[in-house]
C-alpha cells in the first residue's frame, strides 16, 4: 500500500509523490486502505472534459504529463484544490454508515460520473457494444476516474448521512440580530414569505413585464386563435395565459397582463415556500432545516431565473412542492392531518395543480395514491378509509375540470411524439447506426411517425425524432409492434439510447448554458405577434449582466446532484427499512423516473425542477422519519 508513498530510485528516497499519511486523515477509516492505493485519483476526478492530445512540441511539459492521465491542461491547476477542500471541509464527520452500505453505493454513483465523462465528452456510444471499449491508456483514465469519483461519493454519502442527522445551533445569530430572532420563532410564516418577496423582487423587476420561453408563445398563439388549439399544452394553462393578457389588453397594454400573471406566480410561490418552512416547524425537523431552505431558495439562480417566468413547468413545480410537504404532514401523522380541513382542502389544491398544469402529472400523482393506500390497507393503519375518500377526491376534481375545458375548447389532439419520446429516440438511432436491422415492411411505419429523410439523434432532445404530428390512424399501436420487434433484434442499441439521453440526471459536470438563456430571453417576435407585447428597453445592461451571471452558474451541476442525492435517501431508507420515509421520497423518485422518459433534460432542465426543488425539504425532513416507522 505504501508503494504509491514514495518513489524509490537506487534504493534512496528521493521524491515524495504526496503526502498520503496526512491525506489518509481524511479518508473514511472503513475504507482508507482500500483508497490509499488510489489516492491519485483524486487529481483527475473532477475533470471537466477529455483531455487535449499532448503538445506536438519537442519538449514534455507537465502539462503533458496531466493530461496524459486524463486532466485538461487547463484546469488541471482547479481540481487539485477543489477536492482537497472538500475533502478537508468533511474531515471530522463521524463515519457512521457501514462499508457494506458506503462502498456499493460510491462505486455505483462513481460508474455513472464514469460513463458520463466518456459518453457526454467522446460522443462514442458503441463502445457499451465492445468487449474491450477503452483500449491501453483510455482503459486506465476509466478506471482512475471511477476510483476518483468513488472517494468523492464516499465522502459525499458520509456527509449527508452526517447532516440529516446533526443539529446544528444558530444561537449566536440569534444573539446578535434578537428581534429579528423573535420574529422567525413567533411569526415564522410571515417571516418567511416577506422574505421571499424581498429577495426575489429583483428578478420579477428584472423579467419585465415577464420571462418568456417559446412554449409561452405558441400557448399564446393558440388562446388567441393565431394556430390551431390543440391538446399538446395544459388547457388551464392557456386559459390563464389567455385571461391575463386579456385582462392587460383592457387595462391598455398587454404587457401589463403578462406582468399581473407572473406577480400572482411570484405571491403563490413564496406563500408555497413560507408554508413549506412551517411545516419543518411541525414535522419538528432539525434546526438546520428551515434555515438551509431559506438559504436556497433565497440564493439559487434556478429559483431567480423561474421568478417572473409564466411558462407551466414553474407553477406545475411550486404545485409539486406543495404536494411533498402536504404528503409529508399526511405521512408525519394521519388522524392530525384529517382533523384539519385546511391541509385536506390544501392537498385537493395541490393534486389538481400537479394534474391541471402538466400532462404526465397524473401519472406520478396515481401511482403514489396507489402505493400509499396498498401500504395503509396491508398494515391496517388508521384512517385508511378516509385517506381512499382523499385520494379518490384529489383525481375526480381536476380530472373532471380537465373534462369540462376540453368539452368546452374542444382542442384537437396533441402529437403523441412526447408520449412516445423514449421508443421514438431508440428507433431513430437504430435507424441511423443499424439499418440493416430494419425490415422493408417496418420502413414504411418508422417513415409515417419519423422525419426519415432528415432523420438525426439527438439524445437530448425529443424534438429532432418527432415526426408526423398526429400519428396516422392507428398506427400508435402499428408501431409500438416495429418498436418491440426491433428491440428485439437490437437490445444493445435501445439500451445505449436510454442510457445516452439520460447521463444528464446522473453525471454531475454536464453544463446548462441553454437553459439560462431562454430563460431570461426577450419577446421573440419570430415566435409572438407583436401586436400582444412589446419588448420595453429598460434596465438593458442590468439584463445583460444578469443573464452574465446567470451563465456564470451553469458550472454547478444542479440536475445531477439532486437526483444523486435522492437516490441516497432512497438507499438510507432502505438500509433503515422504513416505509414511511419511503413513501416520502415516492413522488420525487417517481418524477425522475418521469424526467428519465422524457429526454431533454440536459437542455431543458425545467423537466428535473419538481424534484430539484423538493429535495432540501426532503433533506431536512428526512430525520424526522428516519427513526420512526408506522
Amino acid at each position: 500500500m505504501a508503494i504509491l508513498s514514495y518513489w524509490k530510485i537506487s534504493r534512496v528516497k528521493v521524491l515524495q509523490v504526496m503526502p498520503l499519511k496526512a491525506f489518509s486523515a481524511l479518508l473514511p477509516n472503513t475504507t482508507r486502505q482500500w483508497l490509499q492505493t488510489f489516492l491519485l485519483a483524486i487529481l483527475i476526478t473532477p475533470t471537466f472534459a477529455l483531455s487535449p492530445k499532448p503538445s506536438t512540441g519537442k519538449s514534455i511539459t507537465v502539462a503533458d504529463v496531466l493530461s496524459l492521465i486524463g486532466l485538461p491542461r487547463w484546469q488541471w491547476f482547479v481540481a487539485f484544490p477543489t477536492v482537497l477542500l472538500f475533502l478537508l471541509l468533511t474531515r471530522k464527520i463521524p463515519r457512521t454508515l457501514p462499508s457494506s452500505l458506503v462502498i456499493p453505493l460510491s462505486i455505483f454513483l462513481g460508474m455513472t460520473f464514469t460513463v458520463g465523462k466518456f459518453l457526454y465528452y467522446t460522443g462514442q456510444i458503441s463502445w457499451i457494444g465492445s468487449p474491450y471499449p477503452l483500449p491501453g491508456l483510455q482503459s486506465i483514465k476509466f478506471i482512475f476516474t471511477l476510483l476518483g469519483a468513488s472517494l468523492i461519493y464516499i465522502r459525499i454519502i458520509h456527509t449527508v448521512h452526517y447532516l440529516i442527522h446533526s443539529n446544528a445551533s444558530f444561537s449566536s445569530l440569534s444573539h446578535r440580530f434578537p428581534r429579528l430572532a423573535q420574529f422567525y420563532r413567533e411569526k415564522h410564516f410571515r417571516f418567511v414569505f416577506f422574505l421571499m418577496l424581498i429577495v426575489w423582487l429583483p428578478s420579477l423587476i428584472i423579467h419585465y413585464p415577464s420571462g418568456i420561453y417559446f412554449d409561452v408563445h405558441n400557448e399564446l398563439e393558440q388562446a388567441f386563435g393565431y394556430i390551431e388549439l390543440n391538446s399538446g399544452h395544459p388547457i388551464t394553462h392557456i386559459a390563464l395565459l389567455y385571461f391575463f393578457v386579456s385582462l392587460g389588453n383592457l387595462l391598455g397594454s398587454a404587457n401589463v397582463g403578462i406582468f399581473l400573471f407572473s406577480l400572482s406566480l411570484y405571491v403563490l410561490y413564496a406563500l408555497v415556500v413560507a408554508y413549506t418552512s412551517l411545516t419543518l416547524r411541525y414535522l419538528k425537523a432539525l434546526s438546520w432545516g428551515s434555515p438551509l431552505l431559506l438559504l436556497f431558495f433565497s440564493i439559487s439562480p434556478i429559483v431567480h431565473a423561474s421568478i417572473g417566468d409564466p411558462q407551466k413547468d414553474i407553477p406545475y413545480t411550486f404545485a409539486f412542492l406543495l404536494f411533498v410537504v402536504l404528503w409529508a404532514r399526511l405521512l408525519y401523522n394521519p388522524p392530525a392531518f384529517f382533523n384539519t380541513k385546511r391541509e385536506t382542502l390544501l392537498l385537493v389544491i395541490a393534486t389538481s395543480g400537479v394534474i391541471l398544469l402538466r400532462k404526465n402529472g397524473l401519472h406520478v400523482i396515481v401511482l403514489v395514491f396507489i402505493l400509499t393506500l396498498l401500504f395503509f390497507w396491508i398494515k391496517k393503519i388508521p384512517k385508511k378509509k378516509t385517506l381512499t375518500i382523499l385520494c379518490t377526491l384529489s383525481l375526480a376534481i381536476p380530472l373532471a375540470i380537465d373534462a369540462g375545458e376540453k368539452h368546452i375548447a374542444n382542442p384537437a389532439p396533441g402529437r403523441p411524439g412526447e408520449m412516445f419520446a423514449v421508443p421514438l429516440q431508440q428507433s431513430s438511432l437504430l435507424v441511423l447506426t443499424h439499418p440493416e436491422k430494419v425490415t422493408p415492411e417496418e420502413e414504411k411505419i418508422l417513415r409515417q411517425v419519423l422525419p426519415w429523410d432528415t432523420l438525426d439523434y439527438n439524445p437530448y432532445s425529443i424534438d429532432d425524432a418527432k415526426g408526423i404530428a398526429p400519428f396516422p390512424n392507428g398506427l400508435e399501436n402499428d408501431y409500438l409492434k416495429v418498436w418491440l420487434a426491433e428491440g428485439k433484434r437490437a437490445p444493445l442499441t435501445y439500451i445505449v439510447a436510454y442510457v445516452y439521453q439520460n447521463i444528464p440526471l446522473v453525471y454531475p459536470v454536464t453544463t446548462w448554458a441553454t437553459y439560462y438563456v431562454h430563460a431570461t430571453d426577450d419577446w421573440d417576435p419570430r415566435y409572438i405577434h407583436t401586436q400582444f407585447f412589446n419588448d420595453p428597453q429598460l434596465l438593458v445592461p442590468i439584463k445583460d449582466a444578469y443573464k452574465d451571471f446567470l451563465r456564470l452558474t451553469q458550472f454547478f451541476p444542479f440536475v445531477a446532484f439532486a437526483t444523486i442525492l435522492t437516490l441516497l435517501l432512497t438507499a438510507f431508507a432502505l438500509w433503515r427499512r422504513n416505509t414511511q420515509a419511503l413513501l416520502l421520497i415516492l413522488p420525487s423518485l417517481l418524477s425522475i423516473l418521469v424526467a428519465s422518459l422524457s429526454p431533454g433534460v440536459l437542455h431543458f432542465p425545467r423537466y428535473a425542477y419538481p424534484f430539484m426543488l423538493s429535495l432540501p425539504f426532503l433533506v431536512a425532513a428526512w430525520n424526522s422519519f428516519d427513526n420512526t416507522d408506522y
